[in-house]
């Protein structure tokens, strides 16, 4: 989430109320937070019974990236101009940032590919089966990301909070 869901499409919602996606922006994608991916990983150290185990994680959420930019609109209280860009941009765009940045490339390549190319959606239910932990939602890390951005009163002070004095 914190990439492809944030930093990839919500950031600049936020900052500019705009986004540019990559393709048609209607393909299932599955978004799991570093911190969930982070217990599963503390439990695979600790749990002996986890020793020598390959775990599928995803996170709780199927979304496409235009359900991510109408929910970012949505909790920010904002009607974000959404441009696409055609999948042909996405396969430059691989090329070139692939020395740079192979994270960024790869995301770039699997964009200028079509929908049905491969899936990345996820159903959690086995594993949570396995694992009673609650998975971080889109829309609780979109909600965490609006209030981070929520600019602060001159005085510095919650926009909610109440003043007690006298």
């Amino acid at each position: 989430m914190e990439t492809h869901a944030h930093i990839l499409n919500g950031k600049s919602i936020l900052e500019k109320s705009k986004t540019s996606l990559l393709g048609n922006g209607t393909k299932l994608r599955n978004f799991i937070v570093v911190q969930d991916v982070a217990r599963f990983a503390v439990s695979a150290l600790t749990d002996p019974g986890l020793r020598n185990r390959s775990l599928e994680l995803g996170g709780s959420d199927n979304a496409s990236d235009n359900q991510v930019a109408e929910l970012y609109g949505k909790l920010a209280g904002i009607v974000p101009e959404v441009r696409h860009l055609p999948p042909s941009v996405a396969r430059v765009m691989s090329i070139v940032l692939s020395p740079f940045h192979p994270g960024i490339s790869r995301i770039m390549y699997s964009n200028s590919l079509p929908d049905e190319a491969f899936s990345e959606v996820f159903d959690p239910t086995a594993l949570l089966v396995e694992f009673s932990m609650h998975l971080t939602t889109i829309e609780e890390f979109i909600r965490e990301r609006v209030a981070e951005m929520k600019p602060r009163p001159a005085d510095g002070r919650a926009e909610n909070s109440i003043d007690h004095q006298g």
